[in-house]
């Protein structure tokens, strides 16, 4: 969710995976995974910060007052050890709970969206005493989607932030009893707004997928408690050296901090991208060539704005990356950048507290030089790309909150 919503919700084909495949992202979307505190109250037992997983789908961008969706919705939430251990002395293993959430949205309506109509019941929570348990919602599948959310004002961003959550957890005794009485657990929204997304929003003249979907759950590649990890797909607008200009396809994706204190200093971590050619943009860039057979891509910059942080614009490439692929004339040309591992860009150092550092794609550079079967170089084209659409990627809060550590 440019998207903090992060938006965004992808990544078997992971962003750490040895040979960079496809993330399955709708275009003009985002998928994205969480990690984060949640701080509730637990009637007798005081405060506990469960470790909160929250998984989505959305738009990078939309129009001002188009009806968007959150889809391939998931959560979960792990309950600490020093809870389940009371179970060793009063047997109780397993339990049921009854869940309402809120997420709070700025620059949208309604403000306030209920994730449950009504409160979603899980039964049968089962746990081992004295380990911690993490419980899925729902306990498989994804959640229907949610909206329809209207997007405000043209020229800010939409983002999603989580908002209060309501437990009422049931422990039962081993013959199905209920143990003492039901815990009304409260958790009040977080001090830091975490972005679980953010959408840009456009000229309502621009529509764009209202409710994009992987029509499924994706893996994810694995992060830490306050990481955020997601992919962005989005057209880039490209001129080529001979002439042609067409919109090519583009997925970024990578891993970021969830919160900032001003001036630390932080970096873009497990990036790669992967780009798109349409059949007709490789006919327009081979078509004054013979025999072409493979692309050597080069990509020399992909730059990055900074607003509420410095420096204000970076080069993510600090060498070119560079990717040989087959091509063949009447099919999609498909481009892992690079085309096995990842990497790093920045560091970056986080502004003023109170406000969002966004990154933004900006303009991308480089070429393609094409051979034959024999590998003979029998030309290529330079290309300049820029996004189509405002495209800012990832929202972090800059705060001088500190998050409590997840209880054990």
């Amino acid at each position: 969710m440019a998207s903090k919503m992060v938006s965004t919700i992808a990544l078997a084909a992971g962003l750490a995976a040895a040979a960079n495949t496809d993330p399955v992202v709708p275009l003009s979307a985002q998928i994205g995974a969480l990690d984060f505190g949640v701080t509730c109250n637990v009637p007798v037992f005081g405060n506990y910060t469960f470790e909160g997983y929250f998984t989505a789908t959305a738009p990078i961008q939309g129009a001002s007052g188009q009806q968007i969706y959150y889809t391939d919705l998931v959560a979960a939430i792990t309950i600490p050890s020093s809870l389940t251990g009371l179970g060793k002395f009063v047997s109780v293993s397993h339990a049921k709970a009854s869940v309402k959430v809120q997420l709070d949205l700025e620059n949208a309506t309604p403000a306030t969206y209920d994730v449950f109509p009504e409160p979603l019941v899980l039964d049968n929570i089962t746990f081992t005493p004295g380990e911690p348990v993490t419980v899925r919602v729902p306990t498989t599948g994804t959640l229907p989607p949610l909206g329809p959310v209207t997007l405000g004002q043209a020229g800010k961003t939409h983002l999603i932030h989580l908002g209060e959550v309501d437990i009422d957890l049931t422990l039962l005794n081993n013959d199905g009893s209920t143990f003492l009485f039901p815990l009304p657990i409260k958790c009040p929204p977080s001090e830091i707004r975490y972005d679980i997304g953010i959408v840009n929003i456009l000229d309502p003249s621009l529509k764009t997928p209202a409710a994009p979907t992987t029509n499924g759950t994706y893996k994810f590649a694995k992060i830490s408690n306050n990481e955020e990890t997601g992919s962005f797909r989005f057209p880039y607008s490209c001129d080529f050296s001979n002439g042609k200009m067409d919109d090519v396809d583009l997925t970024i994706s990578g891993t970021v901090p969830t919160y900032l204190h001003p001036g630390d200093k932080w970096s873009v971590k497990d990036a790669f991208a992967y780009l798109r050619l349409s059949p007709a943009t490789v006919a327009d860039l081979t078509s004054g060539f013979t025999g072409v057979t493979m692309a050597t891509t080069i990509v020399k910059q992909y730059n990055i704005t900074v607003e509420n942080g410095s420096p204000s614009s970076i080069n993510a490439l600090t060498t070119p990356i560079r990717t040989t692929s087959k091509v063949q004339q009447g099919q999609e040309l498909d481009i892992a950048l690079p085309a096995d591992n990842t990497f790093s860009f920045g560091p970056f150092t986080a502004g003023a507290s109170g406000q969002e550092l966004f990154l933004t794609s900006a303009g991308t550079s480089g070429s393609f030089a094409f051979m034959d079967q024999s590998g003979r170089n029998v030309g290529g084209v330079d290309f300049q790309c820029k996004p189509k659409y405002t495209s800012r990627l990832i929202g972090i809060p800059v705060t001088n909150a500190t998050p409590p550590p997840i209880s054990k």
